[in-house]
């Protein structure tokens, strides 16, 4: 009995406890744990065997308890508690496309970038500057690289909240505007900001850019989901400033600009960019940009790839790991861009509505 008692705590604290950990933390860990079991178990051999029964029942019926929840989240019946962000603006899009007689593409991002693939055609998943967040860039020999753009000349798919997906042909920089544009020599105006600048949820041409094209505007299109007031400043000098337009029309969302500004200025890499004379030269560099945006883009493919395995979700769910989501959720109560970012986990490319949180997304 005692054994038996053991073994089911020692479960119990590896699959509520036990996510990705460093080997330091991962030492600490079964050092505690095998204590704490050496413990229990001297303390069990001193009570009587009625007592031993009725622990052994409590014990369990908690665990049946837990995992009856991890399940319940796991497959959504639970969800109204608090579904990833993305996922519910995804179910809510399809449940107001259906009220209103409008298709909707049901199909995740990967889904649709492994479609195109088969049909011949080289897609990517955009790229933004907001997943460097809280790191130096890339390291590139014994230099770095932080990339403001995302890849050149690739469809770019965007995302999905309107039934269709948003996708683009980049420019030789990865921004949303057609080729060839950094050699009008008419340019006269330079668009900066965040998503709706960029033109996510929007069909081509249906842009902010595309809008005032078609006024006869020559502009070019430097906004990028998820940028902040920083990003958008560093965008600007690297891009924007060689053009030397007479206009720089700059986006502002009161909603998430001034949470990203207080963001980004924990961010020592991006404060350069306050000094006068910084920058990375990233015009010159795009080379180098798309071959370090090819290979993260790649590995998280096939990290996204693994977690849709039958055994990526079972270890999920021997990890109560949505049962801690929630926990940590109810416990931190983060801000908005918190939420976006730990719902991203490590595999932000593959959001399908990767944006902060909106009024009526709570």
């Amino acid at each position: 009995m005692t054994g038996a008692i053991t073994f089911c705590l020692a479960v119990l604290i590896h699959s509520t406890f036990l996510s990705p950990l460093s080997p330091e933390q991962l030492t600490k860990y079964y050092l505690v744990a095998v204590a704490g079991i050496l413990l229990f178990g001297f303390a069990l051999l001193k009570w009587r065997e009625e007592t031993k029964v009725n622990f052994a029942l409590a014990l369990l019926s908690i665990g049946f308890g837990l995992y009856l929840l991890e399940l319940l989240l796991f497959f959504g019946v639970a969800g109204g508690i608090r579904k990833p962000t993305e996922e519910r603006i995804r179910l809510e899009g399809i449940k107001r496309a259906q009220q209103s007689g409008v298709p909707f593409d049901k199909r995740t991002k990967l889904q649709v970038l492994m479609d195109l693939r088969k049909e011949g055609i080289e897609a990517y998943p955009g790229f933004h500057a907001f997943f460097l967040r809280g790191t130096e860039g890339v390291n590139v020999g014994e230099d770095h690289i932080y990339p403001l753009g995302v890849l050149s000349n690739k469809l770019t798919i965007l995302c999905n909240e309107s039934g269709e997906w948003s996708v683009y042909q980049s420019d030789e920089h990865g921004f949303n505007n057609p080729p060839g544009i950094y050699e009008n020599r008419a340019l006269d105006m330079v668009l900066i900001g965040d998503s709706f600048t960029h033109g996510a949820f929007v069909k081509p041409g249906e842009d902010i850019g595309g809008q005032l094209r078609q006024r006869n505007r020559q502009l070019l299109n430097l906004g990028n989901i998820g940028n902040g007031p920083l990003a958008e400043l560093a965008t600007l000098k690297e891009y924007g400033a060689p053009v030397r337009p007479r206009i720089v029309l700059w986006f502002y969302y009161e909603e998430n600009d001034i949470e990203g500004l207080i963001s980004d200025k924990n961010y020592s890499f991006l404060l350069q960019y306050l000094e006068r004379d910084f920058s990375q030269g990233l015009l010159k560099r795009q080379p180098e940009i798309d071959q370090i945006l090819v290979n993260y883009i790649k590995k998280q493919e096939k990290s996204q790839a693994s977690r849709n395995r039958l055994s990526y979700k079972l270890r999920s769910i021997s990890r109560l790991y949505d049962l801690r989501r929630e926990l940590k959720f109810i416990i931190s109560k983060p801000s908005p861009t918190e939420v976006l970012q730990r719902e991203a986990s490590s595999l932000p490319l593959f959001l399908d509505t990767p944006r902060p949180l909106m009024d009526g997304d709570s």
